[in-house]
């Protein structure tokens, strides 16, 4: 709930801080991940990404950002 407040109140700027740290915390699963995924948003979009995050949230507010986080990091196609 804390995100969408946020994103609503403060929008770009916020926008931008929490797209910062989900890249940040996709790139850290990554390294540690035994499938590593190709985080590109060239691939999916920014606006996508945002959308994924902003759905995850709405439909589950009982829930952490960051667990959409980990949703958004599943659409990133593996690395073969």
């Amino acid at each position: 709930m804390v995100f969408l407040e946020d994103i609503a109140t403060m929008g770009a700027l916020f926008e931008d801080a929490y797209m910062s740290f989900a890249m940040h915390q996709m790139e850290h699963q990554n390294r540690f991940s035994p499938t590593q995924r190709m985080i590109d948003f060239d691939l999916i979009g920014i606006q996508v990404a945002l959308e994924v995050l902003t759905n995850f949230c709405e439909q589950n507010p009982d829930r952490e950002f960051v667990e959409g986080v980990n949703l958004l990091y599943m659409q990133f196609p593996e690395v073969k």
